[in-house]
């Protein structure tokens, strides 16, 4: 039987999928040919037929545990091809900001040095380095992003409640992203950290119903962590949080919100102490605002809150979130086209088209394939 899909939402998804990659394949084919206009119009109608096709393809009549072997086989297969590929080139040859910074905030940290004060200058808050550490240690940072997928494929198997063939169509969707490729070849953690935090949403909507005031500290504590990441992950907890808390009793927001500011910024009191002055005036928060007005901030908080009063079905909270990201990035690009021209903004680099991945994983897990679909970690709602 085909696929039953929700119309509206899916196609919202697949037309930010598709709008995403494009804008990758349109600012890197214009570095190897005078005829990017082309090869983006082949590579949207490929895309498009692949779409069709995954959309329409039948579940075969194979047995579940035939098809769980075959995912959790395929996971294994990309994951080893994605590190491969990824070993394949050489960081210090590709000039992307991230890597390096992660390289040097890590490296003058063990080494006593005040981390932030690299000429890298690097954006994340405290805890991003923290996750990457131990694959530091494993001698490449860059493997965070393969854990990270193989995280993510756990997640999509469970979500769409262990149907390993919906799973599967997720997975294949994700591999033929070019904007995930460039994600793996640049070793960027963008994707990565958003894998992180769904990972951490997905937990804490499986225990919720047994959650009491000290499980909620808890929660809240890992929670401000995961804040100390990226500021945009604010914006995400004020979708999932507002939606769950709007109906609970106010202690139960009131622990949870504090807690989270505690473990917020229990990351950062170390290196406010180390060097305040340089924390605050070149750190994360003045580097991360320096991508976005204050205007557009405050749309974005107000946006985010709108979402969680007026979200009424747990199943759009990943849409919803998804798109205001897109949302936020996508403004963000507007306005730099605006200042500088098409060419100056994409082709030069004048923005940073990467930061679009922090809505991949989001639009991924908001997809259903089925109409009325149960997904298992919805279902603990």
């Amino acid at each position: 039987m085909n696929v039953k899909t929700d119309p509206v939402r899916e196609l919202f998804v697949i037309v930010i999928y598709i709008f995403c990659n494009s804008l990758f394949v349109y600012k890197y084919i214009s570095r190897i040919t005078i005829y990017p206009s082309i090869v983006l119009t082949l590579y949207i109608v490929c895309i498009c037929l692949f779409i069709a096709l995954i959309y329409g393809i039948i579940d075969f009549n194979v047995s579940a545990k035939s098809w769980n072997i075959l995912y959790l086989i395929i996971t294994i297969i990309s994951a080893v091809c994605l590190a491969i590929v990824m070993l394949q080139f050489d960081p210090s040859t590709i000039k992307v900001g991230r890597y390096p910074a992660i390289q040097d905030w890590l490296s003058r940290l063990l080494q006593g040095e005040f981390p932030y004060s690299s000429e890298t200058k690097p954006s994340g808050f405290p805890f991003l380095f923290a996750l990457v550490f131990p694959f530091y240690l494993l001698g490449d940072s860059g493997l965070f992003q393969i854990f990270a997928f193989v995280i993510f494929s756990v997640l999509l198997y469970i979500r769409h409640n262990k149907d390993s063939f919906n799973s599967f169509r997720c997975i294949l969707l994700l591999l033929a992203s070019p904007m995930f490729l460039y994600e793996i070849v640049v070793r960027s953690e963008l994707f990565s950290n958003m894998v992180i935090v769904i990972l951490f949403l997905s937990i804490f909507n499986y225990f919720k119903r047994k959650t009491n005031l000290f499980s909620l500290v808890i929660f809240g504590l890992a929670g401000g962590f995961l804040l100390s990441t990226r500021g945009v992950v604010l914006l995400i907890y004020l979708i999932f949080f507002g939606y769950y808390f709007k109906e609970r009793k106010p202690v139960q927001a009131v622990t949870f919100t504090f807690s989270m500011a505690a473990g917020f910024l229990i990351t950062l009191i170390p290196f406010m102490v180390w060097d305040k002055f340089y924390f605050l005036n070149n750190g994360p928060f003045a580097v991360q605002m320096s991508y976005i007005t204050l205007w557009m901030l405050i749309l974005a908080v107000v946006v985010s809150i709108l979402c969680a009063l007026t979200i009424t079905s747990e199943k759009t909270l990943y849409f919803a979130a998804a798109c205001t990201l897109f949302g936020v990035v996508l403004v963000s690009f507007l306005l730099m086209i605006y200042n500088t021209g098409w060419h100056g903004a994409l082709i030069d680099s004048g923005f940073d088209i990467s930061y679009f991945a922090f809505v991949l994983p989001f639009l991924l897990f908001s997809l259903d394939f089925t109409k009325n679909a149960d997904h298992s970690l919805d279902a603990k709602y």
